[in-house]
């Protein structure tokens, strides 16, 4: 049995640009920043984020990431407590959904037909595991998946190799029996690698993933080439 595990974000879907306004208009009125404050804020908060899980592979809660955040965008706790700001967010992720990325479906038909175990594996900040869940299930894609992994669910998130155990544990396959798809080099690429996972990073097009599947199982260099040239 082989399994192909899948990031999430940048490799299956992406961010819907009508969110990234909507969570915007959602606080404006309960803040000194400007539009373009809060925006920045919201980007520079979600970096720091992500280098902070790159670099220690822990995993904050749900509420102490909307505490931050909550603070960082300087709302008034008067018009808008942090449990207020966590459900209008997810609220409004929800009312503007990500999108799936090309050829999404057809790699994963591709997959099943071809008898590989299939599993989720991402980190996450600000949106609940369930509501990713929900995400997956609206596009008609969530049953394709033998299992799921979410930081927020393990408290631990990748680069962690505790996070690829995980992985490891519950595909039931032997370290070479596993491939790893993602667009991060450090969370996605350098995590499964250091852990012993065969890998394989994407950018935009999935379309000449199950190609790259099937060398990668059946040729032992393809991996070198991989690590050697992908992010020249």
């Amino acid at each position: 049995m082989k399994t192909i595990s899948f990031d999430l974000w940048n490799t299956l879907i992406q961010s819907n640009p009508a969110f990234l306004k909507a969570r915007v208009d959602m606080i404006k009125h309960v803040t000194t920043l400007s539009e373009k404050e809060i925006e920045r804020t919201y980007k520079m908060f979600k970096s720091d984020i992500d280098s902070t899980f790159e670099k220690f592979g822990m995993q904050f809660t749900l509420n102490e990431l909307y505490t931050m955040l909550h603070t960082q965008l300087q709302i008034d706790n008067d018009k808008m407590s942090v449990d207020t700001f966590m459900r209008l967010y997810t609220t409004t992720f929800f009312d503007n959904m990500p999108t799936l990325k090309d050829s999404v479906k057809e790699v994963l038909q591709y997959c099943k037909d071809n008898g590989y175990k299939m599993c989720i594996a991402s980190n996450t900040v600000l949106i609940p595991p369930a509501m990713l869940r929900g995400v997956l299930s609206t596009y008609s894609i969530y049953d394709y998946f033998d299992f799921m992994i979410f930081s927020a669910d393990i408290s631990c998130s990748k680069p962690n190799p505790n996070f690829f155990a995980q992985i490891h544990i519950q595909s039931k396959c032997l370290k070479r029996n596993i491939i790893h798809v993602g667009d991060s080099r450090v969370t996605d690429i350098d995590g499964a690698l250091n852990y012993g996972f065969k890998t394989i990073v994407v950018k935009d097009d999935l379309s000449t993933l199950p190609a790259r599947i099937e060398f990668l199982f059946n040729n032992k260099h393809e991996q070198a080439l991989i690590e050697l040239n992908i992010f020249n």
